[in-house]
């Protein structure tokens, strides 16, 4: 009896018996381990390995695409750059069952971009018997390529109600190509169904009249505009007193671009304050912005009065008229 007293060290009165921790043996790989850290008999490892906590996630699902617009149907279809952030939230919400567990981290897995395929390694936390069980696993989408509405009606004829026709008569164009990076900086062309390229300038097609006139209101934001309007009855119901009208905006940038030369008649020079007929065009924007090299002051016209002396003035553009010098030395003049 006292050979098997001595073989356990009983604690005395006082002692911390928790700093005495227990092991046992693992009955599926023998790994000695405290039971208290994993709250079963087997041990955190094979508790990962036989326990499958994503058991009802599902790890398959479809992405519809379109081709034409590059556009993700969520509903609504939205525009999701490669492995973007917008992307990963589209995939995330296409998934069942992750409400069951805690995500941990999502990230995206490389594939073919022709391959149609869009994988994610998703690694969530679940608790099982007050023990935190963590586990990965991949989820693989496959694009499907379906034709949204919008695209729909591009190649449907007859499906737009208002037209924008926005023009600017020039050869170089300067100001229109300025324009183009603000539509696409902006995102204003979002609601429109066909864009159309024409001789001296661009052709926008909206579904909705409001779209339309909202895209013209951007415009006159940016530049000076002359903008005239026109309409036409397609179809009529009589009996239900209802009209299929279709509306066309003809809006007109300035010929003006920056940098370029302006000659101004004489009698106009003394209306814009006397200043010099040869002028400069130093911006243009919601406000023309002309300088005068011999006064050295900057005169500003608004959209109204440009456009009622645009036919009085004369513009040479400075793209194929001006000539580089190098300046090696200058002296005052008396």
């Amino acid at each position: 009896m006292e050979l098997i007293e001595n073989s356990f060290d009983r604690p005395s009165f006082g002692q911390n018996t928790t700093a005495q921790s227990v092991t046992i043996l693992c009955p599926l790989c023998g790994t000695s381990f405290i039971p208290s850290l994993s709250g079963t008999q087997y041990c955190l490892k094979c508790l990962n390995a036989s326990t499958d906590i994503t058991q009802g996630i599902t790890k398959q699902g479809i992405l519809n695409f379109c081709r034409f617009c590059n556009r993700y149907l969520r509903p609504p279809w939205v525009h999701c750059d490669p492995e973007s952030k917008q992307l990963m939230s589209l995939c995330l919400r296409k998934i069942r069952g992750l409400q069951k567990v805690k995500l941990v981290d999502v990230n995206f897995i490389w594939t073919e971009p022709h391959s149609r395929r869009i994988k994610l390694r998703i690694k969530c936390q679940k608790e099982i018997n007050q023990t935190l069980v963590e586990q990965s696993f991949p989820v693989e989408f496959v694009v499907h390529y379906q034709q949204c509405e919008d695209c729909k009606k591009e190649f449907t004829p007859h499906t737009w109600t208002a037209l924008v026709q926005v023009r600017q008569k020039v050869t170089h164009k300067k100001t229109f190509f300025y324009l183009e990076q603000l539509i696409m900086k902006h995102n204003a062309h979002e609601k429109c169904i066909k864009v159309k390229e024409q001789h001296e300038g661009i052709d926008f097609f909206y579904k909705d009249k409001t779209h339309a006139l909202r895209f013209i209101d951007f415009l006159e934001s940016m530049f000076p505009t002359k903008t005239k309007s026109s309409k036409q009855i397609i179809s009529e119901d009589l009996n239900n007193n209802t009209f299929n009208t279709k509306y066309t905006y003809s809006v007109e940038i300035p010929k003006i671009c920056k940098d370029d030369l302006v000659i101004v008649p004489k009698k106009i020079a003394t209306q814009l304050g006397g200043c010099s007929q040869l002028l400069l065009c130093q911006k243009v924007a919601n406000m023309i912005h002309l300088i005068d090299p011999v006064q050295m002051k900057i005169i500003q016209m608004d959209g109204t009065k440009y456009f009622a002396l645009e036919d009085k003035l004369t513009f040479i553009p400075a793209k194929g008229n001006t000539t580089e010098f190098l300046v090696y030395d200058a002296e005052w003049a008396d």
